[in-house]
């Protein structure tokens, strides 16, 4: 994936001494051994590994802990692997972390930057918010023909409404130009106007109100006919029957750890 630079560096804290390592050369002969990180190493001085094969460099920092004010740590460590190869260091991560964690025992690890999942995480954003921006703009077409302009207030039920108020107060510049409930709401409630909400039952009182004007069978059933979700009344060849609603949750799970920063490998971007 061209020449960049790609890191991945880790934190990790051995706080009452059971891994037995104090210094860079020990904790370089430590993950020098493990069979499964390595293709081609080369150990360098008391703190580095090379791998030429993989495109992978490993350097150990030590850092200070005795200047801790809450626990005496025994040691600490900074590592930071290096590479200009994506997929090879993509690879790495998981099975270095299973070697600090399983085999040398440290009991702290924590991720201090991962390049990797930043590029992953880059690459997947564009592809949501260009699908969202594709059914935002579909919803409003669609509804607009097929119920009216004033559809919001018949399909989107109170709770949603009432969080489109609240936010209408933060945009100031375009809100007061245009109706922007649709373009207010989060990724997966506007999924849910498709494959859960129902047009014209949005609110209980809607629901109600036809229960006690049903006075026949046939009014009764009309009733269940129109209580059908929006999936059913209007989206079944075009989204349910291609499972619409499994794969946009599973699209909002990956939105999350996009927008939370959290860990990615490079099937997350495959799925999305």
């Amino acid at each position: 994936m061209g020449s960049n630079d790609f890191t991945f560096e880790v934190l990790v804290i051995d706080k009452s001494g059971q891994t037995g390592i104090s210094k860079d050369s020990s904790l370089q002969d430590g993950l020098s051994y493990s069979e499964k990180l390595w293709k081609k190493k080369e150990v360098v001085g008391t703190s580095k590994i090379i791998d030429a094969e993989q495109n992978i460099e490993l350097v150990i920092h030590s850092i200070d802990t005795q200047s801790s004010l809450t626990d005496l740590i025994e040691a600490g460590f900074v590592l930071r692997v290096k590479s200009t190869n994506f997929e090879n260091l993509e690879k790495f991560r998981h099975p270095f972390l299973v070697h600090l964690k399983g085999k040398l025992s440290f009991t702290n690890v924590r991720i201090l930057r991962d390049d990797i999942s930043t590029k992953i995480a880059n690459d997947i954003y564009p592809l949501i918010n260009q699908v969202e921006n594709i059914l935002r703009r579909y919803l409003i077409l669609f509804f607009t023909q097929k119920i009216g302009v004033d559809w919001w207030g018949s399909t989107a039920p109170g709770l949603l409404s009432e969080k489109i108020g609240l936010r209408k107060s933060n945009e100031k510049v375009f809100t007061p130009l245009c109706d922007a409930d649709v373009t207010l709401i989060d990724f997966d409630d506007l999924g849910e106007l498709i494959y859960k909400q129902t047009s014209g039952f949005n609110r209980q009182e809607n629901i109600v109100n036809r229960i006690m004007s049903s006075n026949t069978i046939d009014d009764l059933n009309n009733l269940k006919q129109e209580l059908q979700g929006n999936y059913t009344k209007y989206f079944k060849e075009a989204f349910q029957d291609n499972n619409f609603d499994k794969k946009w949750k599973t699209l909002f799970e990956i939105r999350n750890k996009v927008a939370h920063k959290n860990i990615f490998v490079i099937n997350d971007l495959n799925t999305a």
